[in-house]
């Protein structure tokens, strides 16, 4: 008996799934370009979108580049590194700039009561 069924659909973490098992194994290397959105939608039976959404999943992860136009291909672990890095770096910059401005708008919202060691050292 033919089982006429239709397969349930895969879903974009699914799909994100097995590309990234791909990467990990080593079977798609670093800048190897992964197969079309038109291809991945005929192996994987979905939708343009669908397939879309498991690019932006990957994405997200630093396992693949995407740039408008072009396929998408591996990310090179050692250029995503350095990315990382320069954000983390860039992000610390900002943390410090907002914790001195913090500290310095709670300085003047909170001055130190007239009692306080702090105010007996300032006066002359």
């Amino acid at each position: 008996m033919t089982d006429n069924r239709r397969r349930a659909a895969r879903t974009p973490r699914e799909i994100a799934d097995d590309l990234a098992a791909e990467i990990t194994s080593g079977r798609l290397g670093p800048g190897a370009l992964l197969p079309t959105v038109r291809e991945l939608t005929t192996i994987h039976g979905v939708a343009n979108r669908t397939i879309l959404n498991a690019l932006e999943l990957l994405d997200a992860e630093h396992l693949i580049t995407r740039r408008h136009g072009t396929r998408a291909r591996v990310a090179d672990p050692t250029t995503e590194l350095r990315t990382l890095r320069a954000d983390l770096d860039t992000l610390a910059a900002k943390l410090d700039t907002l914790r001195t401005h913090l500290d310095n708008t709670l300085a003047r919202l909170d001055p130190p009561a007239p009692n306080s060691p702090t105010s007996k050292a300032e006066q002359p």
